[in-house]
């Protein structure tokens, strides 16, 4: 590695090797000399912002590093204080009454939880019934981003203007953004990786990574465009019968390899724009990293053919980009191949246009709530195209009780439970395990169940091909990459509410199984579990019912859990039974009146997490914002905005 470009060096020195050799004495020489080398590039101005930048990216993460682990100690030490029962969790069903605590409520509510405008966050924009351009970034990111878009505009900005009009203050901008420009390659590529060691570290989603991925690949487009369009102007302005752009481009391979990096760079910024994106994701994914591949490989030559400085912050990049792919086909191997045998997944088509993909993993496989896989299937999309699904299920043996079909909707609170207070005093007294019952708290599986709703490209072929089989299934080979995801344990809060929105339930199975699980075992300060799933017809109970079943089957399920299904599609009548606490309502869900209900006695600390369409996660988001005044309440929200 040459010496650290991130010092401002002694002297720039002279770059006559850097100038072309037809550039000698002729009348527009001192035009000339801005259009090459670093004539006019204010380089000690330069590294002083780009060590500005690289401050502000590591004050950030320390920041956000010292907030998470404080955030973790604090669940750390509630867990302690309140697992032995309902009594110790009084303490923390509320957020106090110092400036301390009255301030992090404003925060959580005006700046954590809070979307960009009054209510619209994860519901799409619509340009049209079948196109939509995303999603609205939070308040918090939306900080965030401005923040680091000003400051590069700022530093842009930051010019020799006392000479102009001149040709050196364009030279300078030239220099300025490309510096810049490949600085933020950086947080853009390291962003977009799954495996981002950041996203462990920092306890952040990979959807939040990539919405800054995506906002930092616009700030190096609009740094690389104006790079190429200072160049022009000056050689331009220079123009004479023996120099111009053309003859520039021919004699000079630097200049022709950083146009094709531009160039990728700008048609990644097209291909991206939200319509384009969805409506042919898959196609966009390969075009995406086969364009960037080109970019990068352009800036490369245009760096390294003029030996500039920066050209080692590139290979730290591609170092990075090449070690992931190899961490991440590793994984796939592993989970996908052993002696003789590969993953096979079983695809069942079920009612409501929906799918279960049933795959059986060559090694072990452990996911833990909350988690999510890719998924490889070579018969159906031979490019190797992966896809996100939530971990609905894995198959493991844990402790059953005594049975209840969950075909029979029920509504009335089960045995032992209050519905205010939660579990009787009973639960005070709770068995004390060994340390082998609760190693197998989340214990690994061979077989990994998935459920995807039909829409575009591989979810609907999955769809149609299984459900043109008499017995609507299909078995075929898969390769499986993961898991992700799983950071947001909710084993310290007493009160854990749990909004789904149709195909969202897959993201709430396995905590429904790790809470109960775990309330049996003793291990979770969980007293008071609600899941609230909206759906828009019946034929939704098809896709988790063997599942569902189970967990109604749990020891201690009786005791702590609760269910209210939502059929949006209905006729407002609610069915009720008095034998497995949970009831069924013909009408939209009011986020509102839920947590209003559950608020009321709350037991220990309040968490409300939500999984489903953007409208409904929207307005699980507004009720909870309301409320995280009226006691100690955590908000979490899973999404795949990508």
């Amino acid at each position: 590695m040459p010496p650290s470009s991130f010092v401002i060096p002694r002297s720039i020195g002279s770059h006559g090797d850097l100038v072309p050799d037809f550039i000698t004495n002729s009348s527009g020489d001192s035009l000339v000399q801005y259009t090459t080398g670093l004539s006019g590039v204010q380089q000690e101005t330069n590294y002083i912002f780009v060590h500005a930048l690289l401050f502000a990216l590591l004050a950030a993460f320390g920041f956000i590093l010292i907030y998470r682990g404080a955030i973790l100690f604090e669940r750390h030490v509630r867990h302690i204080n309140t697992v032995g029962g309902v009594t110790q969790q009084a303490l923390w069903a509320h957020n106090g009454s110092t400036a301390w605590s009255d301030s992090w409520v404003f925060i959580k509510r005006h700046i954590l939880y809070a979307p960009l405008g009054k209510k619209r966050h994860n519901q799409e924009i619509k340009i049209s019934k079948a196109h939509a351009i995303g999603t609205l970034p939070s308040r918090f990111h939306t900080m965030m981003l401005l923040t680091w878009l000003f400051a590069n505009i700022a530093f842009c900005l930051v010019l020799p203007w006392s000479t102009f009009p001149s040709q050196e203050v364009v030279a300078a901008l030239r220099g300025r953004s490309g510096v810049l420009a490949a600085l933020n390659l950086f947080p853009t590529i390291l962003f977009a990786l799954r495996n981002n060691p950041l996203i462990w570290l920092l306890s952040v989603s990979y959807d939040t990574f990539n919405l800054l991925h995506r906002w930092c690949g616009r700030v190096v487009v609009l740094q690389s465009l104006i790079h190429v369009l200072c160049w022009s102007v000056n050689t331009i302005a220079a123009t004479t019968d023996d120099f111009n752009m053309g003859v520039s481009l021919s004699q000079h391979l630097s200049y022709r390899w950083g146009l094709v990096g531009a160039v990728g760079f700008t048609l990644i910024a097209i291909f991206s724009i939200g319509p384009l994106r969805h409506a042919f994701y898959d196609s966009f994914v390969h075009g995406h990293r086969l364009i960037v591949l080109i970019s990068l490989v352009g800036v490369y030559v245009h760096l390294q053919t003029h030996k500039l400085p920066q050209l080692w912050w590139l290979q730290v990049v591609c170092w990075l980009w090449g070690m992931e792919w190899l961490f991440r086909s590793g994984r796939i191997m592993y989970y996908s191949f052993t002696f003789g045998q590969m993953s096979k997944v079983t695809v069942e088509a079920l009612p409501g246009e929906a799918c279960r993909l049933s795959i059986d993993v060559v090694r072990p496989f452990r996911a833990a709530p909350g988690s999510n896989v890719h998924i490889y299937i070579p018969r159906f999309n031979p490019h190797l195209m992966s896809h996100p699904f939530s971990v609905a299920w894995t198959d493991c043996e844990l402790p059953k009780a005594s049975a209840f079909e969950f075909s029979h909707m029920s509504s009335a609170p089960a045995a032992n439970y209050n519905e205010k207070r939660g579990p009787s005093s009973t639960d005070q007294n709770q068995p004390t395990h060994t340390t082998s019952d609760i190693a197998l708290f989340n214990p690994p599986s061979t077989r990994v169940h998935l459920i995807c709703k039909a829409r575009e490209g591989l979810t609907k072929q999955l769809y149609q091909r299984a459900a043109a089989r008499p017995d609507k299934t299909l078995t075929t080979r898969c390769l499986l990459e993961g898991p992700y995801g799983g950071m947001d344990p909710m084993s310290s809060y007493g009160t854990v509410v749990l909004f789904a929105g149709g195909i969202g339930i897959t993201h709430m199975l396995p905590h429904l199984r790790h809470l109960v699980h775990g309330y049996h075992l003793g291990v979770v300060s969980t007293r008071k579990v609600l899941l609230v799933w909206s759906m828009p017809d019946q034929n939704c109970f098809d896709w988790v019912r063997p599942y569902m079943n189970q967990v109604l089957e749990m020891p201690g399920r009786r005791e702590i859990l609760k269910m209210e299904i939502y059929i949006t599609r209905g006729n407002g009548r609610e069915t009720s039974s008095q034998s497995g606490g949970v009831r069924t309502f013909t009408r939209r869900c009011d986020p509102n009146e839920v947590i209003d209900r559950m608020m009321q006695e709350p037991i220990g600390a309040t968490c409300v997490t939500v999984c489903g369409p953007g409208v409904f996660a929207d307005d699980v988001r507004a009720a909870a914002r309301k409320r995280v005044g009226k006691g100690c309440l955590d908000f979490v929200e899973e999404a795949f905005s990508y």
